[in-house]
């Protein structure tokens, strides 16, 4: 099953209204840039965390879902329709991992010159 833009709204709204029962909710700071962008949230809590992602931004947003809930009944279909993609992780098969299959990503690769490079970027402590 494919990103369903009427699934996805349906759960932002229903997501939203059960959270603004229990919490109050307030964007602050400016809106976010058009065009690409990576939210990265350290979420102990599975499942508030990214409803209040939904909650508060104006786009749609495409999560990463460890790869079993992929395969649970019900949850999986909804996840799908959501659009998230799979993260398969060590645990969840750890052959594929020792195939030398792990994920790499360059976080601070193509900056928005609106983020200024901080000290830990390496091309400022190389000199360059």
């Amino acid at each position: 099953m494919a990103r369903s833009p009427r699934v996805y709204a349906v759960v932002r709204s229903v997501v939203s209204f059960a959270l603004r029962c229990f919490y109050r909710i307030e964007r602050t700071g400016p809106p976010l840039p058009d065009g690409p962008l990576l939210l990265v949230g350290n979420h102990p809590n599975a499942l508030i965390d990214p409803g209040l992602m939904i909650a508060v931004s104006t786009r749609p947003l495409t999560f990463l879902a460890k790869e079993p809930i992929f395969r649970m009944p019900g949850l999986g279909a909804l996840v799908r329709a959501l659009g998230a993609l799979p993260v398969v992780r060590a645990q969840d098969d750890p052959a594929r991992m020792r195939a030398g299959q792990q994920p790499g990503g360059s976080p601070r690769a193509g900056r928005s010159p609106s983020f200024p490079r901080d000290e830990a970027t390496p091309s400022r402590r190389s000199g360059r």
